[in-house]
């Protein structure tokens, strides 16, 4: 449970994250004065991605003959 006592009244965006979940986001809240306001925020899994990059080059093959290089 999170406390923002000294917010100004107005609209505001909401942006959970944490390393390994989803981010979480929520736009439009309406803060009010004296406004009491709970909502139940639950992170979900991420998806665990890894790129390999591969790189190299070939030699180049001479057309004009059966030779390499």
């Amino acid at each position: 449970m999170f406390n923002f006592a000294l917010v100004q009244p107005g609209k505001f965006d909401l942006r959970c994250a944490s390393v390994g979940f989803k981010t979480y986001r929520q736009s439009g809240l309406v803060m009010e004065t004296g406004l009491i306001k709970t909502d139940a925020i639950q992170l979900e899994i991420a998806e665990i991605t890894e790129t390999i990059e591969v790189t190299g080059s070939a030699s180049l093959l001479k057309t004009e003959n059966t030779t390499v290089g």
